[in-house]
């Protein structure tokens, strides 16, 4: 069996289990962690190469639906452990499921960071509403049991009106918390 098929095989295997999840981005992040001990050996590069090979990639997955075993495996098993999962806090009734205390749970079982994506607002103009907005963010990841420390994101669309005060609201508001604004 030559090379395309197999990767037609294994593309259509991947699709068929991860487009009833709707998978819905990969998430990308270059952070400067130094060299890890199993890395390679960087004697034979250059100066250029080995600051290079000192950022370390992190990818994760962001989904609407709901993370489970199987999902989790078909990612696992087709690119690999996912270093984030980024989640909607609150779900929307008909169209997607929010987080459960058992994906937070389950999440940090796999030993993976948890992104929840707080995305109830389409105006992200003023102090107060920022201010309204993190706070209904930290309750909602409150009632999920989600850990101290973990970032948590304002959902803004391209769409969504936004300015500064808004930004400062809900920075200032989740940073007094035991949340990180994100």
């Amino acid at each position: 069996m030559s090379v395309i098929p197999r990767f037609i095989e294994k593309l259509e295997t991947v699709l068929t289990v991860l487009l009833p999840f709707l998978l819905v981005g990969v998430v990308l992040l270059g952070i400067n962690s130094g060299l890890k001990e199993n890395s390679q050996d960087t004697s034979h590069t250059s100066n250029n190469d080995q600051e290079h090979s000192k950022q370390e990639l992190l990818w994760g997955i962001d989904t609407a639906n709901k993370i489970d075993q199987n999902t989790y495996q078909c990612v696992v098993d087709h690119f690999g452990k996912p270093s984030i999962v980024g989640r909607y806090l609150i779900g929307e009734e008909g169209v997607y499921e929010g987080l459960t205390k058992e994906e937070v749970n389950f999440i940090h079982d796999k030993k993976v960071d948890l992104l929840p994506i707080y995305n109830k607002f389409t105006d992200a103009t003023g102090l107060e509403k920022g201010k309204e907005e993190a706070k209904a963010a930290i309750e909602a990841a409150d009632k999920l049991g989600v850990p101290k420390g973990v970032y948590i994101v304002a959902d803004i669309e391209p769409s969504d009106p936004v300015d500064q005060a808004f930004i400062i609201g809900w920075t200032e508001t989740l940073a007094d918390s035991k949340y990180k604004p994100a």
